[in-house]
């Protein structure tokens, strides 16, 4: 009950980025790890367990730059995400791969894909901007 009260005055939007972005990396790992098999068999130039790693280290680095949007109205946080997002959209997706075929692969993937957008679209417009304007006294470390 402390975590409602906490955040009560977290503008709508802020509260449902955070839990798109969450929901769009929980989208893209269960795909990862559902044809981790297959992504391998595509990525041979690179080990299995170097792989794992930068998927885990990418995640990391996501759910950290959400925290850092979401409870500590870290503008440039929010403009990393954006750019990665983009990058993401940009770059070549397994074009000659049979790992495309599958419905349920592109369902995530296509799922993830509309989940960020959509959360960025969210932490980008209405209230949420106003988040990265205040300046309040936990955000200051010599208050």
């Amino acid at each position: 009950m402390a975590l409602i009260t906490e955040r009560s005055n977290v503008p709508f939007r802020v509260v449902n980025f955070e839990r798109l972005m969450y929901a769009s990396i929980v989208l893209a790992l269960f795909q990862t790890t559902l044809y981790w098999g297959s992504i391998t068999e595509e990525f041979q130039d690179i080990e299995p367990e170097t792989g794992a790693w930068i998927i885990v280290i990418y995640t990391a680095v996501l759910c950290l730059l959400t925290w850092q949007v979401a409870r500590e109205h870290e503008n440039w946080a929010r403009w990393t995400l954006l750019l990665l997002g983009v990058m993401g959209l940009l770059a070549p997706h397994h074009q000659h791969s049979s790992l495309h075929r599958t419905l349920l692969y592109e369902a995530l993937g296509y799922g993830a894909w509309i989940t960020e957008a959509v959360a960025l679209l969210l932490i980008f417009t209405g209230d949420a901007r106003d988040w990265f304007e205040r300046i309040t006294s936990h955000s200051l470390p010599f208050v």
